[in-house]
């Protein structure tokens, strides 16, 4: 088989060729490897950071606890809970939110908002729009829709947003949550203190 040959940063040659030593291959074999999923991820309509991306966040989810449910059925089971005993699964839900949030608290990351907002919006895949964004300095709002979901669903999600955000040192201080809708606005929680002092 013909050779061509490939012009490359030395940086990522000097790496790649690291790599290809730590597993025991060529340099040869592992651009060859690289350049097949390239053409693999381009026929499925998906590039390199694609991939990367999408590791990296099953690889969070994995980290985390999340398993992959059938959509239909997780919505069934939601129905049933919000009618029998929509108390002790809402606070299920909030404690399992402020879990998710002390771990971003701890994640070692320049901007916390900002990791918690790229693995948020892939988890949530199901939801037809999903974002978190500043509002100013001190302020985050959070705005997730989709239509197929129920409301027992989009309260239980509402809930644990409020517990997410709450550890991270936001207070939830407007909500708006109807079916298929959630859209919250939190406050720093040291920006509340100060408004609750002025106001005594």
């Amino acid at each position: 088989m013909k050779r061509k040959i490939l012009a490359a940063r030395e940086d990522l040659v000097n790496q790649v060729s690291e790599i290809a030593k730590r597993r025991g291959v060529t340099l040869f074999w592992v651009v060859n490897e690289a350049l097949e999923h390239v053409i693999k991820l381009d026929r499925a309509g998906a590039g390199l950071s694609d991939a990367a991306e999408e590791y990296s966040l099953f690889g969070a989810a994995k980290k985390m606890g999340f398993v992959l449910v059938p959509e239909s059925l997780l919505y069934e089971m939601m129905d049933m809970m919000y009618r029998e005993n929509k108390g002790w699964v809402t606070e299920k839900w909030r404690e399992m939110g402020e879990w998710l949030g002390k771990y971003y608290s701890l994640h070692d990351c320049e901007d916390k908002l900002e990791r918690l907002k790229a693995d948020l919006h892939g988890f949530f895949w199901n939801a037809k729009e999903f974002d978190l964004s500043r509002d100013g300095e001190n302020a985050v709002l959070v705005r997730c829709v989709s239509p197929r979901f129920p409301m027992s669903y989009t309260v239980f999600l509402s809930v644990f947003l409020e517990g997410v955000l709450d550890k991270l040192g936001y207070t939830c201080v407007e909500r708006h949550v109807a079916n298929g809708f959630i859209h919250l606005k939190f406050k720093a929680l040291s920006e509340r203190s100060e408004e609750n002092e002025e106001n005594v």
